[in-house]
This record gives structure tokens, C-alpha cells and sequence, in this order.
């Protein structure tokens, strides 16, 4: 999945405002499906901060990702063309026109690598 999003499908990230602040919001992709989201989410919480024997990962830490649900944080990037249906989000796909949707070379869709019964999603 990650790799067929590739690097303009991942997360829109940028630093907070606040000065001194250490995290970083992540906007929202407003034509990226919310299962898709999901996952994405998952990876940043994965990301491990220690080395298999417990010892720090060397280099600097990561800083915390906030998602905000606020109309301010969707990124204004826009959509992927010639992705599969399964990564689109259903209500953005409902607002474009035949002429936008031709436009945008959806293909057909194919499964998330977790599933979305999933307790991990």
C-alpha cells in the first residue's frame, strides 16, 4: 500500500506553530480513504524508539504526529491520479464529475494489507 501511495500519498506533515512546540501535524488528504488513514496511523505508532536489546535507536528522536480533526489541517496537495478505487475516499470520489473522474484514472479496487475487521485498525 505504502509503496503504491508512494511518497505524495503518504502523510502532509508540517511543524507546529506554537513556538518551542517538539510535534508535528499531520494533514489530512482529503481524497485518501479513511481505512487507508487508519493504517497510516498505525505505522506512525509502530515506529519503534529502542533497539531490540532496549538501548535507544541512535540519532535523534522522532517527534509525536497529531492528527486534528479541524478543517485547517487538510492538505490542499492535490489526489494521485491512476490509483486503485480502494484508495480513494467514497464521499471525495461522489463530489467530481464523469469529466473529473475520467480525469483521475481510477482503477479497480484491491484489498488493504489489514483488514478493516481488524482490532489493529
Amino acid at each position: 500500500m505504502v509503496v503504491s501511495l508512494g511518497i505524495d500519498g503518504g502523510s502532509s506533515d508540517e511543524s507546529d506553530c506554537e513556538p518551542d512546540s517538539k510535534k508535528v501535524i499531520v494533514r489530512k488528504r482529503k481524497w485518501r480513504n479513511r481505512r487507508v488513514d487508519a493504517i497510516y496511523k498505525k505505522l506512525d505508532e509502530f515506529f519503534p524508539s529502542r533497539t531490540g536489546f532496549g538501548r535507544p535507536l541512535p540519532g535523534n528522536p522522532g517527534r509525536p504526529r497529531e492528527r486534528r480533526e479541524d478543517p485547517r489541517y487538510v492538505s490542499q496537495d492535490r489526489e494521485i491520479r491512476g490509483l486503485s478505487e480502494t484508495y480513494y475516499e467514497p464521499i471525495f470520489m461522489n463530489t467530481l464529475s464523469p469529466l473529473q473522474l475520467k480525469g483521475l484514472d481510477v482503477q479497480p479496487p484491491k484489498s488493504l494489507p489489514i483488514p478493516t475487521s481488524s482490532p489493529y485498525v
